[in-house]
């Protein structure tokens, strides 16, 4: 198997682990009885830059793991997988309907997971970049390019489209 594709798939295990302690610590809490989840139906391109603010300093937190053993990749691929399972668990358990959950997460989700799994394979990297005298600094700068290009393209169309999206689907009553 390619070395490069166990980082990534280390990486991506880390998150789903997070994931599930966030689907299993979800159905441990019970629910309030008014806890009410309104998606943001209003599409808006400072909303879309806000995000990728945000998430772009979770991912170079990510990737800071490069220089501290893989610690902060770790913990917070965790935290982002737990955040997702929590977040699909608890929507699911208010009755809403599996479309309304795919359209609010997957449209971004498949580039932002993607970007957080692609700064995550530099982040552990840290482990071995020590230790090794052939540092491969040109690949691990192409993964964090990429990182941060999915992470911006995740932001726009959680900004811009995801909204959209969201609201069509209430105005035709299918949400």
């Amino acid at each position: 198997m390619n070395k490069k594709f166990i980082v990534f798939l280390f990486s991506f295990l880390i998150y789903f682990v997070g994931i599930i302690l966030g689907i299993f610590f979800s159905l441990s809490v019970p629910l309030a009885d008014n806890t009410t989840i309104n998606p943001i139906t209003s599409s808006s391109f400072l909303f879309a830059i806000s995000l990728f603010k945000v998430n772009i300093i979770v991912d170079l937190i990510i990737v800071s793991g490069l220089f501290i053993f893989g610690l902060p990749t770790i913990i917070l691929l965790i935290i982002n997988g737990f955040s997702l399972g929590y977040a699909i668990t608890v929507s699911y358990l208010m009755h809403n309907s599996i479309i309304k959950i795919c359209i609010a997460i997957l449209p971004h989700g498949i580039f932002e997971i993607a970007g957080l799994i692609f700064a995550g394979a530099v982040g552990l990297n840290g482990f071995k970049i020590y230790f090794r005298e052939n540092k491969n600094w040109k690949q691990l700068s192409i993964y964090l390019c990429i990182s941060i290009i999915l992470i911006f393209i995740a932001a726009l169309v959680e900004g811009l489209i995801t909204p959209l999206l969201l609201k069509f689907l209430i105005n035709k009553g299918e949400v």
